[in-house]
């Protein structure tokens, strides 16, 4: 094969698996969290892990020359904002990066969401990117929870451990799976508002994710 070839044929092959390298670096991401809480240097391993997230995310919307814009206008940013709070933590960065990191997050997720939803054949690549999708859901809201204990920290309350960013993960994973466990409690009233709209996110998720798999299946039984 010319490296013509061999190009095309590894790039058809990155395409295939995005969803699943984004599923990856998200799984990564829960795991390392709890590691990088006490230490600078663990601050710019997770802003590197953070950056990852964003640009395969941005590589797996990339489906027409529109959404690649869009993307990376607010993914470039947002990514600079992360390596500037990991290396000068300032409250006005961090303020600046949760903002813009959620909008990027969210617009990303909503796409792939579309995209899923939309597909005539569900394959490992649209079930990877629907558990993608669930992953992102708990990372965008935990940045709102991160915005808020910034701008307020009495709007969430630990009974037990002290914040961090993989207490406000964990946080935010508890409440999309609506488990309650009452280790971290949103006090505000924005918070709590915040933390029904996760809920509830989490609820409908499952429910259509569920009968978006039945009625494939339907569909490829019929056929």
């Amino acid at each position: 094969m010319s490296p013509t070839e061999n190009f095309a044929s590894f790039q058809k092959s990155m395409k295939k698996h995005r969803t699943s390298f984004l599923l990856i670096s998200l799984l990564i991401i829960i795991v390392v969290s709890p590691l990088t809480d006490s230490s600078a240097m663990g601050s710019i391993v997770l802003g590197a892990v953070f950056s990852i997230i964003l640009l395969l995310g941005v590589y797996v919307i990339s489906y027409n020359l529109r959404l690649i814009a869009v993307s990376l206008l607010l993914m470039i940013p947002a990514s600079i904002l992360i390596w500037i709070d990991a290396l000068y933590p300032t409250i006005p960065f961090a303020i600046a990066r949760y903002v813009l990191s959620a909008v990027t997050i969210f617009f990303i997720l909503f796409v792939m969401l579309k995209n899923i939803l939309s597909a005539k054949k569900v394959t490992t690549y649209e079930i990877y990117g629907a558990l993608s999708v669930y992953l992102l859901v708990a990372l965008a809201y935990s940045q709102i929870y991160l915005l808020f204990y910034n701008l307020n920290p009495g709007s969430i309350y630990f009974e037990f451990g002290t914040y961090s960013f993989s207490a406000i993960l964990y946080f935010s994973f508890v409440c999309l799976a609506t488990v309650g466990f009452g280790d971290i409690v949103a006090v505000a009233p924005l918070a709590r508002s915040i933390v029904i709209l996760e809920a509830t996110t989490g609820v409908f998720f499952v429910a259509i994710l569920i009968a978006r798999l039945i009625g494939s299946l339907s569909i490829t039984a019929k056929n």
